[in-house]
């Protein structure tokens, strides 16, 4: 059976291998929810986002720096959503 999904994708690093100026990882993360739970989804999020005191938009990971107890806080409320999540992460050093 086929199903509608979408995805929503973001990627953190570069394709420098200057070590010294840029990053040693590149990682890519998606998560994917079914098309006719998304407007559910995007409820539960602004939820989410309200609940730990985010602004409008990303969810970004400097909003949090190094409250580690916020953060535990943060995943387990995501962790309950109704979602997929992949990500690749490539250690820039390893290749050749």
């Amino acid at each position: 059976m086929k199903q509608n999904i979408i995805a929503f994708a973001d990627e953190f690093g570069n394709n420098s291998f200057d070590f010294e100026t840029q990053g040693t990882h590149f990682i890519v993360a998606t998560v994917i929810c079914k098309k006719e739970n998304l407007e559910k989804l995007q409820k539960d999020i602004d939820a989410i986002r309200r609940k730990h005191g985010f602004q409008t938009g990303e969810m970004k990971s400097s909003g949090v720096a190094q409250n580690h107890l916020r953060r535990i806080r943060i995943l387990e409320d995501i962790a309950k959503l109704d979602i997929a999540i992949y990500a690749v992460i490539v250690d820039k050093t390893k290749l050749n």
